[in-house]
């Protein structure tokens, strides 16, 4: 029995530095460019960027990561409004090296006030983030 509880502990800590290795390890992936805007175009690049918007306005968030593309490279966006996490869009694939990648949010009415969106790789680590306005209508 002491044995096997021997190889109990030893086997626990071998995971627990396995693990807290990993967590130390510098991230793969990084954001090279992000925003907020009014729109994706056609060549996949942000359109209506500002840091402020009304009320009513489909707002998207759009990065480019890069040093990804293997299987199962993904990011996540999060967003925030006034603090609070509101909306996780987990799972975004990163296809390439250098991969652009959106979300998008309608900000409707009681939408007023401070947004941020962050970036999060698998590990759950903050890559990048984004903090923008919400303003009352005209």
């Amino acid at each position: 029995m002491q044995r096997i509880t021997s190889l109990f502990l030893v086997l626990a800590v071998a995971v627990s530095v396995v693990s807290l290795a990993q967590q130390d390890d510098p991230p793969r992936m990084s954001v090279k460019q992000l925003g907020v805007g009014t729109g994706v175009g056609e060549d996949r690049e942000l359109v209506g960027e500002s840091d402020s918007f009304p009320v009513d306005t489909r707002v998207w968030f759009w990065t480019r990561v890069l040093g990804g593309g293997e299987e199962g490279d993904y990011v996540r966006h999060v967003w925030f409004h006034d603090g609070e996490e509101v909306l996780n869009f987990g799972g975004l694939r990163v296809g390439s090296p250098n991969w652009r990648t959106w979300t998008n949010k309608i900000l409707g009415p009681g939408s007023e006030g401070e947004w941020r969106v962050e970036v999060r790789d698998p590990q759950d680590r903050v890559l990048a983030s984004k903090t923008f306005r919400c303003v009352g209508a005209p």
